[in-house]
């Protein structure tokens, strides 16, 4: 269950909510798309709109012009019978439970999710297995044709100009998230690893055979290093983002995120060490130019170093960031891109 914070972002609710009160609640919630009907083809195959300069995108066999996203729209607000394109619910099923902290039954849940979530990072889509490829594929065309977005070019198919319309556009060749497997959870990768070493023995990670496997010099390779970096000195740092930077091939990414100091008090600060130290290990929390010194010669990919909160890799400018929670320890985030070799 989780609420609304101060940063408009989720947190834990400590409210006590009945459980049937939660299923109430969970039935009760739902979202609608609404989006002109999607579900009879008009041009396919060879029969496409064809652009002209001045009307947009027209009918190649009568010349007609096809109806804007805006005409679209007022059409289906006009339409009393008209239903959305999409609805959003909750599943049926439900399982909540009431656990409390320091429990035998609390140890079993963290076990229990840790086992599966670490299970489910670890197995790679791309196996021996033919029929789980050919399943994987077939989830990947699915969608190739379905509209993502008021601006996606598959309106077309359906005899609507996208919003923004422009020379160029085909339908089924859509350059949006959605229609990217990689994107979906789909990517037919070579492996995905999760490895279990003490991040400063960069030696002992070198030489994991579950890293060894997948890092080549001539795969791409992507790393993922959150809340790492906190818990190694300067030194360790670097030795370490070097090691990484320097056995996957050109254009391999890595992830990370670091956690700062940055307008907090000294107290709060000295507290969040504390407590970090006596559950995890010793940490070290870092300004945005200390963070920056430590990543010096890699290539950093938009947007930048920024706040979790503020991570909007698409630049969409529809997306409103709340206010820092000043009462709270922030962590850094970035995307750097392997463009060269470790020197």
């Amino acid at each position: 269950m989780v609420r609304r914070g101060r940063r408009a972002a989720p947190g834990p609710a400590r409210d006590a909510l009945h459980f049937s009160k939660l299923v109430d609640r969970a039935a009760a919630t739902y979202h609608q798309v609404w989006w002109p009907p999607a579900d009879q083809v008009v041009f396919d195959g060879e029969h496409l709109p064809v652009w002209d300069e001045q009307a947009g995108y027209v009918d190649p066999a009568t010349g007609e012009v096809l109806p804007t996203w805006d005409e679209a729209l007022d059409q289906l607000n006009s339409d009393e019978t008209a239903e959305p394109l999409h609805v959003i619910r909750f599943g049926s099923q439900m399982d909540v439970q009431g656990v409390l902290a320091g429990t035998p039954d609390a140890d079993q849940c963290i076990r229990y999710l840790c086992k599966y979530l670490t299970k489910s990072l670890g197995e790679s889509l791309d196996g021996d297995d033919q029929s789980c490829r050919d399943h994987a594929a077939r989830l990947a065309e699915a969608p190739r044709f379905e509209p993502c977005s008021p601006a996606c070019a598959n309106w077309l198919r359906y005899g609507i100009q996208p919003k923004g319309a422009k020379s160029g556009m085909t339908p089924g060749r859509c350059r949006g998230k959605t229609h990217k497997p990689h994107l979906r959870g789909l990517c037919l990768v070579q492996d995905v690893r999760v490895v279990h070493q003490d991040p400063r023995e960069v030696d002992a990670i070198l030489s994991d055979p579950q890293l060894r496997e997948v890092i080549k010099p001539d795969v791409l390779t992507a790393v993922i290093a959150g809340r790492v970096l906190h818990f190694l000195s300067d030194e360790e740092a670097v030795k370490l983002i070097g090691a990484l930077r320097a056995r996957p091939a050109p254009r391999s990414l890595m992830a990370f995120s670091v956690g700062t100091s940055e307008g907090l008090p000294a107290w709060k600060v000295d507290k969040a060490v504390e407590v970090y130290t006596d559950n995890v290990g010793p940490m070290r929390l870092r300004t945005k130019r200390e963070i920056i010194w430590l990543l010096d010669g890699c290539a950093m990919r938009p947007p930048g170093l920024v706040k979790t909160y503020a991570w909007c890799p698409s630049g969409t400018d529809d997306i409103t960031l709340a206010a820092r929670d000043a009462d709270t320890p922030q962590l850094y985030a970035g995307l750097v891109g392997f463009s060269s070799r470790w020197r």
